[in-house]
């Protein structure tokens, strides 16, 4: 990931499903207990040369790799502004947003009408503005 080169890679999902192709690795993150890599998948290696702002961002488990490697001719650049703290902003564990529109939050358990979170979803984000409370029942 340091040297910024595109990966030619094959992974088996969580249901079996054996995937292959390139992917320019943005970065790794560990989430309980496991380590992550986040980054954008490519059609083509020469793909990662000019990769555009809201690019799709896809999430492997590391441990699902079945084999990996960087191709040294194939750099990649991530997008203009690339934040991993912005794309995660807000997400219920390691999932990453596919939009950056509010997300809506249904409390059937809350005793007075108040924006109430998730365990490990940071408290600003009902502050701004990332929840909006719509009601208990």
């Amino acid at each position: 990931m340091l040297s910024r080169r595109v990966v030619r890679f094959a992974y088996r999902d969580a249901r079996g499903r054996a995937r292959q192709g390139y992917l320019a690795p943005y970065t790794m993150l560990l989430y309980k207990h496991g380590l992550y890599v986040v980054g954008c998948r490519l059609r083509e290696p020469t793909d990662g040369r000019a990769i555009e702002p809201g690019t799709r961002i896809a999430v492997y488990a590391v441990e699902r790799f079945t084999e990996a490697d960087h191709l040294r001719n194939a750099p990649f650049a991530a997008p203009p502004g690339f934040r991993i703290d912005e794309i995660l902003n807000g997400a219920f564990g390691i999932h990453v947003m596919t939009d950056a529109l509010p997300h809506r939050v249904w409390s059937s358990s809350a005793p007075r009408r108040r924006p109430s979170c998730a365990p490990g979803l940071a408290p600003d984000a009902v502050r701004r503005g990332a929840l909006r409370f719509i009601g208990s029942g």
